[in-house]
């Protein structure tokens, strides 16, 4: 058999569990994420009374998340891809079964058709790498100052600022580890095993290989294993797939709010009632004298 298993087209016997008959899916994604995060934050704040009636004070409060996630994701290829190949025997076509479970290795299947595990045929291989850096900054500057000498008249000034910033730089690429054909019929690694781009079947192509599976039970965990080089021979890679992106913004603010309440005795009274003039009681027509 050499290096690598042939994915044969197989047939359980009929015998076995569902009458040889399971369910499969067609791909299965297994990803392992990398994510490392760092948060920074500080403050600061002084105060300082300029005189008996004004007192100042600033604030300033900053953070900062740096985020760093590498995702590796293998898609294990259990049925291949595309339709049924057919085979026309005496003029009787018939649909070619997709590449399965060698009944040769153990296997299981429950009494719905669910594999509990086995060892698969399959035509192709691939796995994705995605790269995210994600890095986000805040400022806050407050500065408030209060006037209050002990009169009916008060005051505050508040002015802030404040800005952020966010850089996202991320790539992805989609590694081939099959037999992988461009356009033109040119095979990018010509000794990678099985279909071109992981087809059901082919007819020309190399031999494809074997990958066992188990479904976790009801630990919700499944996983996969690779007996040969699938996925780290160099002869059988191809990065057929590349993408870069990214965003950044900018965003600042300068608000500000100056106010001066005043108390009740500063408050203005009246020296007669409001005389309304031709008798409509509208603001446009009420004439009020008020206290100097």
């Amino acid at each position: 058999m050499g290096p690598l298993s042939p994915a044969d087209i197989t047939a359980l016997p009929a015998t076995g569990p569902n009458g040889g008959f399971y369910t499969e899916p067609q791909l299965a994604y297994f990803t392992n994420v990398n994510d490392q995060r760092k948060i920074y934050g500080a403050s600061f704040g002084v105060a300082a009374k300029v005189t008996d009636a004004i007192t100042s004070r600033l604030d300033w409060f900053y953070s900062q998340e740096d985020d760093v996630t590498i995702d590796y994701t293998d898609k294990a290829w259990f049925n291949g891809q595309g339709d049924h190949a057919l085979t026309t025997v005496g003029g009787v076509s018939s649909e070619t079964p997709h590449p399965g479970i060698d009944p040769t290795q153990p296997y299981s299947i429950d009494p719905n058709g669910v594999i509990q595990s086995g060892t698969f045929n399959a035509n192709g291989a691939e796995t994705a790498t995605l790269y995210q850096h994600f890095k986000s900054k805040a400022n806050n500057l407050q500065w408030k100052t209060y006037f209050d000498n002990g009169g009916p008249l008060k005051g505050k000034f508040d002015i802030s600022w404040a800005q952020a910033t966010s850089d996202l730089e991320a790539d992805q690429a989609d590694v081939e580890h099959g037999l992988y054909t461009t356009s033109a019929g040119v095979a990018t690694s010509p000794t990678a095993p099985g279909c071109n781009n992981g087809a059901s079947t082919c007819t020309v192509g190399n031999h494809g290989y074997e990958f066992v599976y188990a479904n976790g039970g009801t630990s919700g965990l499944p996983s996969v294993y690779y007996p040969t080089n699938v996925l780290n021979n160099p002869d059988y890679t191809t990065f057929k797939s590349n993408w870069a992106w990214a965003n950044k913004t900018n965003n600042t603010q300068w608000p500000s709010r100056p106010t001066s309440p005043m108390t009740r005795a500063a408050r203005p009274t009246w020296t007669r009632p409001c005389q309304w003039a031709f008798g409509l009681p509208t603001a446009m027509s009420r004439r009020c004298l008020a206290a100097t």
